[in-house]
């Protein structure tokens, strides 16, 4: 029923579609299969309890396909949309209550503080190129660059800190390099 679309919303609706939040509409078995993609990230924690690393991860990789905003309060918004099934495909563990509970803002600082980026990087590009195929050669790439503070935890591993971003427009490829 694509051709009963306009190529463009009107204002009005605009606005109304860009307050409603990304949900991840993936099936259990597709997010299973993601989660394995993350498996040989190296576990950098003494102790795990909820959220492996590999379950944090592929939701924000998920985050990501599902066109989810990248601040960890939308990460956090993002989890706790997702179903129990979900949460149980992403390797999440059960807490006291029985509940696999969605990971917060806090969970996500820690992940990405102690996360190595490059390893993660390499393997989001790998997982794009399997699902997506090829970048279009022709596409307009966006660069995007950023210089977090301490707090963020970024420059750990002695670089100076900057990250950038490389976004292909039509395409909506994510394209760090």
């Amino acid at each position: 029923m694509r051709h009963l679309q306009a190529e463009h919303l009107k204002a009005d609706l605009a606005i109304v579609e860009a307050k409603v939040p990304a949900r991840c509409t993936a099936k259990a078995r597709q997010i299973q299969s993601i989660v394995e993609h993350f498996k040989e990230l190296e576990e950098y924690r003494r102790r795990i309890e909820s959220y492996p690393l590999f379950s944090l991860a592929a939701l924000v990789l998920l985050a990501m396909l599902c066109g989810a905003p990248r601040g960890q309060k939308d990460l956090e918004k993002f989890a706790a949309s997702m179903s129990q099934g979900q949460r149980r495909a992403l390797g999440i563990r059960r807490n006291r209550q029985g509940k696999l509970p969605a990971p917060c803002q806090s969970t996500f600082s820690r992940f990405f503080s102690g996360i190595g980026a490059e390893s993660v990087n390499r393997t989001v590009l790998a997982i794009q190129e399997k699902l997506r195929g090829p970048a279009p050669k022709d596409e307009l790439v966006v660069m995007d660059g950023k210089e977090p503070g301490m707090a963020a935890g970024f420059d750990s591993d002695g670089s100076d800190g900057a990250l950038s971003a490389l976004f292909g427009q039509r395409a909506g490829r994510h394209q760090n390099q």
